[in-house]
């Protein structure tokens, strides 16, 4: 841009194949999925203010894209990780 070229508008540079952008919705998805699991004190219209999106937009996703909640997802996710840590550890329940 700083000698004049712009990118070619039919091939998008901006959404190069497995980029952020050429994956769409389920960059979103991801990133709800990843702030859930890091964040568990955050609600779940912080999280969606976070992303820039509505909590209902959010509510949406998730159940489209998962069949879930977000906080049966989040539920979910502490399951499957107790039971990892007594997999992983010799202590008894």
């Amino acid at each position: 841009m700083l000698a004049g070229y712009q990118p070619c508008l039919r091939c998008r540079p901006d959404s190069a194949p497995y980029s952020y952008a050429w994956q769409g919705v389920n960059t979103t998805v991801h990133r709800t999925m990843r702030l859930l699991r890091q964040n568990k004190a955050l609600n779940i219209q912080a999280i969606a203010t976070k992303l820039g999106i509505t909590a209902r937009y959010f509510r949406q996703l998730f159940q489209q894209y998962l069949g879930l909640s977000p906080k049966q997802f989040q539920l979910f996710d502490q399951v499957l990780f107790a039971k990892k840590r007594l997999h992983e550890s010799n202590l008894s329940i």
